[in-house]
């Protein structure tokens, strides 16, 4: 795996029917959206924690992708 796309994942990602893959289940917590072709990553953000559950993605009529992360974190 590409240093660029973060550490060894514990979670699924999903991929997109128009080829990006988004994964937020690294251990630097942080959420990625990645091209499937190129293998370049196209966003990222760091988060609170690891996303450790698989993605949802939802297109929108205004051709934008929504990506769906469960999280939880311990008190």
């Amino acid at each position: 795996m590409p240093e660029s796309w973060g550490s060894v994942t514990i979670g699924a990602p999903v991929i997109t029917k128009i080829g990006l893959i988004f994964i937020g289940a690294s251990m630097d917590s942080r959420v990625r959206a990645i091209d499937l072709k190129s293998g370049t990553v196209l966003w990222k953000q760091i988060v609170d924690a690891p996303a450790v559950a698989q993605p949802a993605s939802i297109p929108t009529r205004a051709r934008n992708m929504w990506c769906l992360l469960p999280a939880a974190t311990a008190s």
